[in-house]
């Protein structure tokens, strides 16, 4: 074992935080200016307000503490993708950079159109995901479940449909 030099790992005499409160901490950095996907943000805003409200809607306890990526890949040449970071356990949204997918539990990854698409319920989430048009990816150690339950989460924030 290598010791730790000055400055390095916690205080003498103090635990080192665990991993899942040290996510919670970093504070990814907001961004400011106009965004294409605005919508998106719009959209996950209402549905986390919506579950977070006491109106019968509830966020399930085994998800309730994650963070979450939406990326939209726009056609821009000045902002390529912009980046929604849902904080379950906040019961925030907040437009973000990239480095937020570094500690989110899990991402969606798909394009603007496919987002609008989704959103209008012109495209079936569950088909977007099917055909590559969204990318669901986390660390890959979750269970298909889990996974399913996250989507499931997601559709709901998105107005999509319900879930318990």
């Amino acid at each position: 074992d290598a010791e730790e030099g000055p400055g390095e790992g916690p205080p003498e005499g103090e635990a080192a935080p665990s991993e899942e409160a040290a996510k919670h901490r970093a504070a990814p950095v907001a961004v400011d200016g106009p965004m294409s996907s605005e919508r998106l943000g719009e959209a996950l805003r209402a549905g986390l307000l919506a579950a977070t409200s006491g109106n019968g809607m509830r966020l399930p306890e085994s998800h309730g503490q994650e963070r979450f990526v939406a990326v939209v890949l726009t056609k821009g040449s000045e902002r390529p993708a912009e980046y929604w970071l849902v904080d379950l356990r906040e019961a925030t949204v907040t437009a973000v950079g990239k480095e937020a997918q570094e500690d989110s539990d899990w991402d969606v990854i798909g394009s603007l159109e496919t987002w609008e698409q989704v959103i209008d319920q012109r495209v079936n989430l569950s088909v977007a995901l099917r055909a590559c048009r969204l990318r669901y990816c986390d660390n890959g150690e979750t269970t298909p479940l889990a996974a399913d339950s996250r989507v499931s989460l997601m559709g709901h924030l998105l107005g999509l449909g319900t879930w318990r």
